[in-house]
């Protein structure tokens, strides 16, 4: 979680609520929330047109 904060500039609320609406994909491995990298891509493809 804190390096897609770190990559996108985004606060840990904005980040799980895009994960709540489905926005960005999430997958947990164990007590691990891992987020798709093609999700943050084509998050950020989308907000800076």
């Amino acid at each position: 979680m804190a390096k897609v904060q770190k990559a996108t500039g985004l606060g840990r609320t904005t980040i799980d609520k895009l994960m709540r609406n489905g926005t960005l994909h999430r997958i947990k491995v164990g007590r691990r929330t891992l987020i798709t990298v093609d999700s943050i891509e084509r998050y950020l493809g989308t907000t800076v047109r």
